[in-house]
């Protein structure tokens, strides 16, 4: 996939992401969300990285909303 650097220094995929219900149906996702909700892995996970995020990122980006890891379905 190829990506484009924004000015904000966000990277975007150069063609928009769709979901495939043919490789997975969309009634999965809630399933997955109250699994990350509840799961001690997800739930540590999750801790680890805000923690990290918050050590490692410049001030500047505090007015950010999201950050996609990169985790694919669920990450």
């Amino acid at each position: 996939m190829i990506y484009q650097r924004l000015s904000s220094g966000i990277f975007k995929p150069a063609i928009a992401v769709s979901h495939r219900d043919n490789e997975y149906g969309e009634a999965g996702f809630k399933l997955l969300l109250s699994m990350q909700e509840r799961h001690f892995w997800y739930r540590g996970r999750h801790r680890f990285l805000l923690k990290a995020l918050d050590r490692f990122m410049p001030k500047a980006c505090s007015q950010l909303s999201a950050i996609g890891p990169g985790g694919g379905v669920g990450g």
